[in-house]
């Protein structure tokens, strides 16, 4: 690592950020799964979380896997990819709503526009996050909808509004 990387001292660590309004959650685990078909982007999620009262409890890339997570009830947040070709999202979130647990779901997606932002809400997501969000947007995501409070990606709300 070069000189400038290794002084450069920056506020932000990974994992760390808390919504500015809300106090960090103390000492309750958030155990979330995610559903999406990219390792790399759940490998990005790990990241993000480093270092916060998240943690990563199962993950998959297939519908199948997400009923198999959703059966074994111990999740809290499911983050779902909604447009990938192996994860049937109607079928998730529906089986995810059905839980005799509650389980919420979060939608991570590239897909930017209104008619995907609805379909996740009527579907039964309780926010949706964009793949190109900052790591402090993930992770407050999370903590809000484990609030059971809506999140929405600010760059689709301000297009609705």
């Amino acid at each position: 690592m070069g000189k400038f990387l290794r002084d450069f001292e920056s506020p932000w660590r990974p994992g760390t950020y808390h919504h500015p309004t809300q106090p960090p959650l103390t000492g309750e685990l958030i155990r979330v799964a995610t559903i999406d078909a990219h390792p790399l982007f759940r490998r990005g999620i790990e990241a993000a979380i480093r270092n916060s009262n998240i943690v990563i409890v199962d993950e998959g890339a297939t519908t199948e896997d997400g009923l198999r997570i959703l059966a074994d009830k111990d999740t809290d947040i499911l983050v779902i990819d909604m447009i990938a070709p192996s994860i049937d999202f109607p079928v998730l979130a529906s089986a995810a709503v059905q839980c005799q647990i509650h389980i919420v779901v979060l939608v991570a997606s590239t897909a930017d526009d209104q008619h995907n932002l609805v379909r996740a809400l009527r579907g039964g997501a309780r926010g949706f996050v964009l793949k190109g969000a900052c790591l402090e947007d993930l992770v407050a995501a999370i903590e809000t909808v484990h609030r059971n409070e809506p999140w929405i990606d600010c760059r689709i709300a301000n297009r609705m509004i």
